[in-house]
């Protein structure tokens, strides 16, 4: 009898071990196919991420091409990427500043712009990041470069920095205005608009010298511009405040007002080429807003299926590197990784590197989709880790 009590114990543990391995297995294969859903599932949806536990708020942006890219922002925070958004490196800015503008003329040499007359300077990818004398305590809210030495910085109360030699000399040039210049985009060393603005006025500069002299162009705007795009030294586009968007095919000698749909701020804009065009925005205590067009402005179609976590109000500036591929950078720490689950937490490489800052997140960080039409983005879903 014992033997036979034994040898029934034994079935039916043996049972209940079958049974567990089934359960466990069907577990693991559910778990693997959510996770690794099949790549036409991938690449139509979008996935929020949160890199880190807490978020530095982002304000600038600047990719070189679909996978080389560097975002600034609050408390000296610097991450670059070189998987397209899908890996990012906190980088060590040795600053605490607030960083407002990044401008990278090739994948190794880029600068970066802030509060307190920061700019900071790297020749390596940002590997070291390096400060340089600017001359000013002025706040600087944007950089443009055009190539390895010549670059324009431009910030509160009308201040304009040059530099032909990759930012070792910065000289201060006279841009005829006190109004704070909140945004730059030459489109060689010498051809150059600067915007921005003061309560009930917009402002346009233009430069066809480097800089040496500024013209004031005539504006149909009456507020704050925030950001300008150049796709060449005619074709041009500006966007600020009440969805303000101005458009130019004529190197600024005329700017015509567009209907942007909204009467939220807009923050930022990017072109590619004269036809497509995305731009990025928020309105105090609301939502923010991306809008897209494939027409030149023509026509502006807000992009609205995607989802936000709250406290993701705001969209600050926008990067791309052709009609399909771009970064949109603003609050709220997550991350929107086009069409799969593999931008999480633990592919932020030093993510402690920001420690001893009061807050220490990755700020919101918005990526299109890649071969996806350049006009609708198809539908973004959110996820928390």
């Amino acid at each position: 009898m014992k033997n036979k009590s034994t040898s029934q114990s034994a079935f039916l543990n043996l049972r209940v071990l079958n049974f567990l391995v089934i359960v466990l297995a069907s577990v693991f294969v559910a778990l693997f196919a959510t996770a690794k859903p099949h790549r036409s599932e991938r690449a139509s949806h979008w996935f929020w991420q949160n890199p880190l536990p807490q978020g530095n708020d982002l304000r600038g942006a600047s990719f070189i091409n679909a996978n080389w890219g560097t975002v600034v922002g609050a408390y000296g925070t610097i991450a670059r990427t070189r998987g397209g958004g899908r890996k990012w490196t906190i980088q060590t800015s040795g600053t605490t500043e607030n960083l407002w503008g990044v401008s990278f003329s090739d994948v190794f040499h880029g600068t970066v712009v802030g509060e307190g007359g920061t700019i900071l300077r790297t020749t390596d990818a940002g590997a070291h990041w390096v400060s340089q004398v600017s001359g000013t305590t002025f706040q600087l809210r944007d950089v443009s470069f055009t190539d390895v030495n010549n670059g324009t910085v431009v910030g509160e109360g009308g201040t304009v920095l040059r530099t032909t030699d990759g930012g070792n000399t910065w000289t201060m040039q006279v841009s005829g205005t006190g109004n704070s210049l909140f945004g730059v985009s030459f489109t060689d060393a010498n051809t150059g608009t600067a915007v921005g603005g003061s309560f009930g006025e917009s402002t346009i500069l233009r430069t066809t010298d480097g800089g040496s002299s500024w013209l004031t162009q005539a504006s149909p705007g009456n507020g704050f511009l925030f950001d300008v795009s150049f796709t060449d030294a005619n074709n041009g586009t500006a966007v600020g405040d009440g969805g303000t968007i101005l458009r130019t095919t004529d190197g600024g000698n005329n700017w015509s007002p567009q209907i942007s749909g909204t009467t939220k701020t807009l923050h930022g804009v990017s072109f590619t080429d004269t036809n497509n065009g995305t731009i990025c925005g928020f309105e105090f205590g609301g939502t923010g807003i991306i809008l897209r067009t494939i027409d030149g402005g023509n026509n502006w179609v807000e992009q609205t299926n995607y989802s936000l976590p709250q406290g993701a109000n705001a969209f600050y500036a926008v990067s791309f590197t052709d009609a399909n591929t771009g970064t949109i950078v603003g609050d709220a720490g997550i991350i929107l990784c086009p069409g799969c689950t593999q931008c999480l937490a633990a592919d932020i490489e030093n993510g402690l590197a920001l420690s001893s800052v009061a807050q220490t997140r990755l700020g919101a960080l918005v990526m299109t989709k890649r071969n996806s039409p350049p006009f609708i983005i198809s539908s973004w879903r959110i996820k928390f880790l």
